[in-house]
């Protein structure tokens, strides 16, 4: 029997529409990257340093992580009012955090509404079957942005052997 240890990898689910959210269509897009670190360049850009694509071994066998950035970015209709819109981020083992969003530019009849946010979290260390989310509260309802989820690395794989 193998004691050895199984490296946890973090799988991110693409964003869809929250499940317990009501049937009320709202024309908020979201969309969040979960990634180690986030800097701002000297010219004014960001840079996401080790963003989650998918199922990701972690750096360093049997590490929690336990710092974690996201940046999401939203967008919205001139038919809806960003006045209300919060980030709910849920982690485990702690009550949600909300962020008040601030439009970066407001919706025209010839451009949609924009509003980023980078949140840099610190957090008990994760553990396998542990999961992240980000929604966007758009008036009480939830439309989900991202999920990270913490899943058991595959098993490597046996060692070939010729004939």
């Amino acid at each position: 029997m193998s004691t050895r240890s199984r490296t946890p990898s973090i799988r991110m689910v693409s964003a869809e529409p929250d499940a317990q959210a009501g049937t009320e269509a709202v024309s908020v897009l979201s969309v969040s990257v979960f990634c180690d670190d986030i800097r701002m360049e000297a010219t004014g850009k960001l840079t996401l340093i080790g963003c989650y694509p998918g199922n990701v071994i972690m750096a360093v066998p049997g590490q929690p992580i336990d710092r974690l950035c996201i940046y999401t970015r939203m967008t919205w209709g001139n038919d809806f009012d960003p006045a209300g819109l919060r980030l709910r981020v849920d982690l485990p083992a702690q009550e949600p955090n909300f962020m008040q969003v601030q439009s970066t530019a407001p919706a025209t009849d010839e451009s949609q509404g924009l509003a980023t946010c980078v949140m840099n979290l610190r957090f008990p260390p994760l553990r396998i079957g542990d999961r992240l989310r980000v929604s966007v509260d758009a008036g009480g309802q939830l439309i989900t942005s991202g999920d990270l989820v913490v899943v058991p690395a595959p098993a490597p794989a046996g060692a070939s052997t010729r004939h």
